[in-house]
């Protein structure tokens, strides 16, 4: 059987082959952090032409489990809120409502920081920890904060957080209004699929003591009915950047004000996108705005 440090090499190469990792200090991370140990409570597939789409569980000792953790592939770790893969047995056609993210994707966004040493990090949505791990390795753990809505998902991102030596600062809260108590944040990185940017990770109150301290944001953004996500922000004084990924799209509904929210304001101005890029993945990715994740 292949080892999961030989997984974990050809996965590196895979993502780096395929463009997504560009950099040396992110494929070493890619390299270093077992993403199984992330997925030890197992994780859901879908059954073939079940429609709709139905889960069942697989878990560890599963023929192929550990090749299935280094597959470029977003593999659901919860469903319906609080059901886990352990806690049932057949199949389920409850909606996922957290997953660990393709790689792909994880470190796709990763890059898309741009981050530097000594750069602190906010992640808004924990999930399994992989991508929690993956910062952590690169900048290490005291200028990583992440915030998980879900306060078990949260736990075991912490246990398995722990089982591979990192020990970041884990919030359970709403990532919607981010976490000023670790601010201000030179970088903010977003796990769960939302319709839109939600001011508090902009207007951070820290900042009005750094007016030229720039934050660069990478969004995950779901979008409408329409295939489209778009709207405007306020003006702030605070410069700042966003690049947008376009995940699958999701009815529209807001937790947070909508950007359109702020159109016909007098300090309005069209947000200047750096680069837009579209993923579609049926399933993959986050479900809840709130923080609840897909990493």
């Amino acid at each position: 059987m292949t080892s999961d440090v030989e997984l974990r090499t050809r996965l590196a190469g895979d993502l780096a082959a395929g463009g997504y990792l560009r950099t040396e200090p992110w494929r070493r991370a890619v390299e270093a952090v077992p993403r199984q140990e992330f997925l030890r409570g197992g994780f859901f597939e879908p059954v073939r032409d079940s429609v709709p789409t139905a889960w069942r569980p697989v878990m560890p000792g599963t023929d192929g489990w550990l090749e299935r953790c280094y597959a470029d592939e977003s593999l659901v770790t919860q469903i319906a809120g609080t059901i886990v893969p352990g806690d049932y047995r057949g199949e389920i056609l409850r909606a996922p409502t957290s997953s660990s993210t393709m790689p792909s994707l994880v470190v796709r966004m990763h890059e898309d920081l741009q981050v530097v040493d000594g750069q602190r990090v906010l992640e808004i949505g924990t999930g399994t920890g992989y991508s929690t791990a993956l910062l952590c390795h690169r900048l290490g753990d005291d200028l990583v904060t992440s915030v998980e809505v879900d306060q078990e998902v949260s736990l075991r991102a912490r246990n398995a957080l722990g089982v591979c030596g990192h020990g970041p600062n884990l919030v359970v809260g709403n990532g919607l209004l981010g976490h000023k108590d670790g601010a201000p944040y030179d970088r903010i990185t977003m796990t769960c699929g939302v319709l839109e940017i939600p001011p508090e990770w902009i207007a951070d109150p820290a900042r009005r003591n750094h007016p030229g301290h720039p934050v660069r944001l990478v969004v995950l953004l779901r979008a409408g009915p329409a295939h489209r996500a778009r709207g405007r922000h306020r003006h702030r004084p605070v410069p700042w950047r966003a690049d947008l990924l376009h995940a699958c799209p999701t009815p529209a509904s807001a937790t947070a004000r909508p950007l359109s929210h702020y159109a016909g304001h007098p300090e309005e101005r069209s947000t200047r996108w750096t680069k837009t890029s579209r993923w579609n993945s049926g399933q993959r990715g986050g479900t809840r705005c709130g923080g609840r994740s897909a990493s």
